[in-house]
């Protein structure tokens, strides 16, 4: 449609096809750049539980080992088994939250581990928790979940301790948050791109 303006040119309103195809290109690329940064955000809120307890057994462990000069083997071991993961919950299902201090018949005298080294929570946890020890001279086994931690097999000079926490978080693989007295460091497993 074309109106004549004051000097005579025809004005036309409207934008062409090729604009609105840029326009509608721009938005899509928007909305996904949008939708990965959400999806990341809401992921990252949902392992704040993990690394804060994570980094809460750690500390526990230092402190223990500077009492007794040596580091409590809490659940026994680290692997897909319900009875060395406290609160125990074979599903890992993230979208299950238990009470932290309830008994444990799976994981027997992982609560009261836990406490002896001083570590506590107050409230229902998503993630299921696996705190074991290494001894010098060998290489620290980080379990089936968190396996690329130690992806080079390094021996520990000293020995250590190694904390898995692992839930599913709705995606295809678990998500795992690790800690050992020989990195000193939190891993994750997005930290690998999973």
């Amino acid at each position: 449609m074309s109106h004549k303006g004051d000097a005579g040119r025809s004005l036309k309103y409207g934008f062409t096809l090729i604009e609105l195809m840029i326009v509608v290109v721009m938005i899509g690329i928007l909305a996904a750049l949008g939708t990965y940064s959400v999806r990341r955000y809401i992921q990252k809120t949902k392992t704040v539980e993990a690394r804060e307890i994570v980094g809460k057994i750690m500390a526990a462990q230092e402190d223990f080992f500077v009492e007794t000069q040596r580091y409590l083997d809490v659940t026994g071991g680290i692997s897909n088994g319900a009875s060395e993961f406290y609160p125990s919950d074979a599903s890992f299902d993230g979208d299950t939250k238990i009470m932290w201090g309830a008994d444990d018949a799976d994981c027997t005298g992982c609560l009261n581990n836990y406490n002896t080294i001083g570590v506590s929570v107050n409230q229902p946890v998503a993630f299921r928790y696996a705190c074991s020890t290494y001894a010098a001279g060998s290489a620290p086994d980080f379990g089936p979940h968190a396996e690329p931690m130690n992806g080079n097999n390094v021996t520990a000079t000293r020995a250590g301790y190694v904390v898995v926490a692992v839930a599913n978080l709705g995606e295809t693989d678990p998500y795992v948050v690790a800690g050992s007295a020989m990195q000193g460091d939190l891993w994750s497993s997005d930290a690998v791109g999973n």
